[in-house]
């Protein structure tokens, strides 16, 4: 139910997985911080801002649209469209788990999962897997909930075929699962693709080009060529 060429699903696991090793050290010296021994409370906005980009190069790199999807003044997150003009969007585990808990009805997930309603006769895989909200008041109808949809997606010229949420972790094991709810906010669809993550996983930017390839940890900057050497967090 995932229609993604095998390069495409090794670049969107990698980067999820991999962080710069450069980025912390470029933060501390950013924010006056060098010595480690101050507050670094952009450290986790910088990393997220590094992965959301990083998926934005993969995307330009395959020749993918993708869009930025607004969370009130302060947080942006992004989305890829496939070629079957399938919608992915990128969350920690550890999120994916909050909003599993106490997503609210206009979470941007949950929106985005209308246009899976297509689905919604499909068996949950896991009763555990869906997006239980919490029973509230509902703020919001369904029309309202519809529009605002439709408003994260605008850039597009029809309806999505479907919405995927790639899920990772980075803590004891690293992993990267793929999921598809329906509407109902059911998971009706699982995978695993930790398989697909490489021990050294270089991302190369080029002026004019973009391409993927093995190196050993090295960066290397001039007006022609940047190296981004991503090393797997242990």
């Amino acid at each position: 139910m995932i229609n993604l060429d095998d390069d495409i699903l090794k670049d969107f696991v990698n980067t999820l997985i991999h962080d710069d090793p450069e980025l912390k050290p470029l933060l501390r010296e950013a924010i006056n911080n060098v010595d480690g021994d101050g507050v670094e409370n952009s450290s986790a906005t910088a990393q997220w801002d590094h992965r959301y980009n990083s998926l934005v190069k993969v995307a330009k790199k395959y020749d993918l649209r993708f869009g930025i999807i607004k969370r009130g003044n302060l947080w942006k997150a992004i989305f890829i469209v496939g070629k079957d003009n399938s919608i992915y969007v990128f969350f920690s585990h550890k999120n994916l788990k909050s909003i599993i808990k106490q997503g609210k009805s206009n979470h941007y997930l949950k929106l985005l999962n209308f246009f899976n309603r297509h689905l919604d006769d499909h068996k949950p895989i896991n009763e555990q897997l869906k997006l239980d909200i919490e029973e509230v008041e509902e703020p919001f109808s369904d029309d309202a909930l519809e529009s605002q949809a439709r408003d994260i997606i605008k850039m597009l010229e029809q309806d999505p075929s479907g919405v995927v949420v790639f899920a990772f972790d980075k803590s004891f094991t690293s992993t990267v699962n793929a999921y598809i709810f329906n509407s109902k906010h059911e998971a009706i669809w699982h995978q695993d693709f930790t398989a697909l993550i490489e021990r050294n996983y270089t991302f190369a930017l080029k002026s004019d080009e973009i391409k993927t390839e093995k190196k050993e940890s090295t960066t290397t900057v001039n007006k022609k060529k940047q190296i981004v050497q991503l090393k797997k967090i242990k």
